[in-house]
């Protein structure tokens, strides 16, 4: 731990929002990531992305409203995208090179974001924060079908980072660059063969806790997919999402969508703090602990048998995740079956 410290010391480590946020900040800087307590899976995309960073130009090409206050913005993203067709005697009109869309592959990846004032003409410059994807792969697929671009959505709050704040205020037209897409989506920390997928098709049901803005992105991204709707139909699906308020709270729209689709979408109002601010994540562990596990019925009237389930838990704060993982596990929740996009 006080090496860790002395590395992001060192390094000028970034906040909560930033991109190198808990587990992944000390490994990112260690001279090697095997010496944290990360598990393999996490250990491979620190080193992915410390390895190489490539950027694309892209284009905001529209940003809307995402909540009823206006603070939190969804951004539809450009990335140049054009690859040749080869022709030939035993080919016709086969890819030169894959399309940068073709490594969004499932809910909970993420891209580096940044502006021509940061680029600073070179490639070797690391992205000093992360977004989630908030669109499907599926609707980003057909967005970006017929087109030399790739069409992703983002979302930025007027009340996150300086960066945040300062992409949120970005209209039509504006450049910036992405990098390449980023991480594993949902997944297990020490399983790469469990995330959503596999739970999709073991039938598991699932339950989902999102905490804020930078909790719902990706969620979004989960419960908009296809599969994930289709297997509502089969398993329970859950969804809690701690926000401030109903006008802070973002994708309205989208929740009578996904009740429709059979998914059990809860939204908890904090009221009186921001349950993504790190001074308030006490009282955050202690929401989660009410709406968990001393409801009605208890933690199996959101599952049933917690050994079947599988929880995902998205912009929760490293130690919040920490101590729920720890009462998860309590109640009878597999470690393997407990789903990370944030610290990817």
């Amino acid at each position: 731990q006080p090496r860790q410290r002395q590395q992001r010391q060192r390094h000028g480590g970034v906040g909560r929002r930033g991109m190198f946020a808990g587990p992944i900040a000390a490994s990112f800087y260690d001279e090697d990531p095997k010496e944290t307590k990360l598990g393999p899976n996490v250990i491979a995309s620190v080193r992915q992305l410390r390895d190489s960073v490539r950027w694309t130009p892209a284009t905001v090409i529209q940003n809307d409203s995402a909540n009823l206050d206006g603070s939190v913005r969804l951004l539809h993203v450009s990335v140049a995208d054009h690859v040749d067709l080869l022709y030939g005697r035993k080919v016709q009109g086969v890819l030169d090179t894959d399309k940068w869309i073709a490594s969004f592959t499932v809910p909970g990846q993420t891209v580096g974001v940044r502006t021509p004032d940061e680029s600073g003409g070179g490639n070797s410059v690391q992205p000093t924060q992360l977004y989630n994807i908030a669109s499907s792969p599926y609707e980003s697929r057909r967005d970006s079908a017929y087109r030399d671009a790739s069409i992703i959505e983002i979302v930025a709050s007027r009340h996150g980072s300086d960066h945040e704040r300062m992409l949120a205020e970005y209209g039509p037209g504006a450049l910036i660059e992405v990098s390449q897409v980023i991480g594993r989506g949902f997944a297990s920390m020490f399983n790469p063969a469990s995330n959503v997928a596999s739970a999709v098709e073991a039938g598991r049901p699932i339950v989902v806790m999102a905490i804020g803005t930078r909790g719902i992105a990706p969620v979004r991204a989960m419960l908009n997919s296809a599969p994930v709707q289709a297997h509502a139909t089969r398993a329970k699906i859950s969804c809690i999402y701690v926000t401030k308020s109903a006008t802070t709270a973002a994708f309205l729209p989208g929740w009578d969508l996904w009740r429709e689709a059979g998914v059990s979408f809860m939204p908890v109002y904090t009221e009186v703090y921001d349950p993504e601010d790190p001074a308030n994540e006490g009282e955050v562990d202690a929401l989660m602990e009410q709406v968990l596990f001393l409801r009605e019925g208890g933690f199996a009237s959101l599952s049933g048998a917690p050994s079947d389930v599988v929880v995902l838990l998205s912009g929760v704060g490293r130690q919040a995740a920490a101590k729920l993982s720890k009462k998860l596990a309590d109640k009878g929740v597999e470690y393997d079956r407990m789903l990370f996009c944030d610290f990817f």
